[in-house]
């Protein structure tokens, strides 16, 4: 199966369901958008529906345009609330003063101030990338695979929402640990527990491809991280360079060993 084709066709299909809705999102438009014909579609799917469930993203099924439209702004809004007065601090009247509307409008769409909070969290994170990198089956280039894991999670510190996020996440774990909880339960441990499994195969028998990939991405993290919260502009590396000296020094400590090179 040609992965190529099957990737085109769910950025194509995402990006247009996330505009229209799913119910008024067609193949015909998605064959369109990707530029590939209907039945090359048909070739590697039955209908929108396996599209969404190879995407990792069925939720997009009942979730109309307007929808989604309406509880992203209220998700944004919520985040710039919650990282000017923190989690403790905020309730759902401040955030519903800084849109203009009354309370009874955000419970439309959260039932409370931790889902809504939670909500934030899962869908600023963004990790959607590596999710479907990590539904791969076929033999995977690693040098490549790393590299697109670790320009994903690099991009959440050249966003600045994102980067508050992180703020809010560590500054308000101490005294809410489900808050840590749940990052590290629904972001960090799923995509890390992915990706070891498509690793594993090419890994020594004797390391953890766990925890391996754990140390990789906390190499990224921490050196990223101390560049954008501290004042270091004058020794800042580049993400290319950060990227492929982590990789270099990921392959040779965790992949098996060939005694012939």
């Amino acid at each position: 199966m040609n992965h190529s084709i099957k990737k085109i066709i769910k950025k194509a299909a995402e990006k247009l369901i996330l505009q229209k809705g799913f119910r008024d999102t067609t193949i015909k438009e998605i064959s369109k958008s990707a530029k590939i014909s209907v039945g090359t579609i048909y070739r590697y799917y039955k209908n929108k529906e396996e599209i969404l469930n190879d995407i990792g993203r069925m939720d997009l099924k009942d979730v109309s345009y307007s929808q989604d439209n309406k509880r992203k702004e209220i998700m944004n809004v919520a985040l710039d609330v919650f990282g000017t007065k923190g989690y403790t601090r905020t309730n759902m009247e401040d955030i519903a003063n800084k849109m203009g509307m009354s309370k009874a409008f955000i419970y439309q769409y959260f039932n409370n101030k931790d889902e809504l909070f939670l909500s934030t969290i899962r869908e600023s994170s963004q990790m959607q990338t590596i999710f479907n990198l990590s539904k791969i089956n076929e033999p995977i280039n690693i040098e490549e695979s790393l590299t697109e894991i670790g320009m994903t999670f690099l991009s959440i510190f050249k966003n600045p929402r994102k980067l508050k996020l992180m703020r809010i996440i560590i500054a308000e774990t101490p005294n809410f640990p489900e808050i840590g909880e749940f990052f590290f339960r629904q972001v960090v441990e799923k995509v890390t527990e992915s990706l070891s499994k498509i690793l594993k195969p090419y890994a020594s028998s004797d390391i953890d491809p766990v925890l391996s990939i754990r140390l990789f991405i906390g190499a990224i993290w921490s050196l990223v991280f101390l560049q954008e919260m501290l004042p270091l502009k004058d020794r800042k590396y580049d993400d290319k360079a950060i990227i492929r000296n982590a990789i270099k020094i990921f392959q040779h400590g965790f992949l098996k060993y060939d005694n012939n090179s």
